[in-house]
């Protein structure tokens, strides 16, 4: 899809012709969106009066993501490769640049090739993921929606664009994918042709479900290329086996950054509370932090560093790292990423 075709139809619901099949309702003024998400905040902290300062900001996100009113022209799902994952893809990129440089072309195809083979994979297990998202979050409400009236009707399907990245917002090496799914379905009895928005709730529920999809078709996809997969000491998924956490640490830097944040907020919790974070605090401390702007990052070079990627029957060159495995979604009012 052209870049000029995604922006029309996400930004301003037009199709390829320039006509416009979309027309999202005028989304709430800011006072009234602030004064709905404020009262909403209250009523959580009344009925949880111990929640963390992270787990109200997740509730506010969550809030601000499923409310009525504002303005979605789609949803960003986003899917990441695990650290091995992509510092496999990244050195094997590499190496396919350094035999250019070297004029044999023909010694650059294999390791493009295999890359290619590795995208590939996440591309096609991201479409299962849409395809679950299709088989139980396709639905439009039609009618006047109140306790007792409106209806709920099956949806003709979802629009949606793969965006595959390869680098992080702080310049590691991270394979990943924006699915951008259309905020607008159809009904699928054809008894008119109105697009009306996605169940921005239902979306918001669907999106760990989705992500443990994509993550489990992918591993698999891996599997069946030949390399071998070892299971994380976290047991967050799996890495491909061979990879060392040296090499990976190479190259996180978010993740180191994340990391040394994170302890200093858990220390400010257990002075503020007299008690450590639990583990479920620790967690949404960790998702805040991930959702902070990037910040400035020491110069490194992908080819600065090389090791052993074990691949059943064989064993290849390796020279870069992301963070881990993991998906999310959020509901995005900007265009979507642009392609790599």
């Amino acid at each position: 899809m052209e870049a000029e075709v995604a922006e029309g139809l996400y930004q301003e619901g037009a199709g390829p012709g320039g006509e416009r099949i979309i027309r999202h309702a005028a989304p709430e003024s800011d006072e009234d969106q602030a004064a709905a998400g404020a009262t909403a905040i209250a009523r959580y902290c009344d009925e949880h009066p111990f929640a963390s300062a992270s787990e109200i900001n997740t509730e506010r996100t969550r809030i601000r993501a499923t409310s009525p009113g504002i303005a979605r022209p789609y949803y960003d799902v986003t899917s990441s490769a695990s650290t091995s994952v992509s510092v496999l893809h990244a050195s094997l990129r590499v190496a396919a640049g350094q035999a250019r440089e070297a004029g044999d072309h023909v010694k650059a195809a294999a390791p493009d090739g295999e890359a290619q083979s590795i995208e590939d994979a996440l591309l096609d297990s991201v479409r299962e993921g849409l395809e679950l998202l299709e088989a139980m979050g396709c639905y439009v409400r039609t009618g006047h929606h109140s306790a007792t009236t409106g209806e709920w009707r099956d949806g003709r399907g979802l629009v949606a664009t793969s965006w595959l990245h390869t680098i992080s917002r702080d310049r590691d090496p991270q394979l990943h994918v924006h699915l951008a799914v259309l905020n607008a379905i159809q009904r699928a009895d054809g008894a008119d042709d109105t697009w009306r928005a996605a169940d921005g709730q239902h979306f918001y529920q669907l999106r760990h479900l989705y992500g443990v999809t994509v993550d489990r078709a992918f591993g698999q996809r891996l599997l069946a290329m030949g390399y071998a997969m070892a299971g994380r000491a976290d047991g967050n998924g799996a890495e491909v086996a061979g990879v060392s956490q040296q090499v990976m640490d190479r190259f996180s830097f978010r993740a180191r950054a994340i990391d040394g944040r994170l302890r200093t907020r858990a220390g400010q919790y257990t002075a503020r509370h007299g008690t450590p974070p639990s583990r479920r605090t620790i967690y949404l401390m960790g998702q805040e932090i991930a959702k902070a702007p990037a910040r400035p990052r020491p110069a490194t070079s992908l080819r600065s560093s090389a090791s052993a990627v074990t691949r059943t029957g064989s064993a290849t060159p390796s020279r870069s790292a992301p963070p881990t495995s993991s998906s999310s979604t959020r509901p995005a009012t900007s265009a979507p990423p642009t392609s790599r």
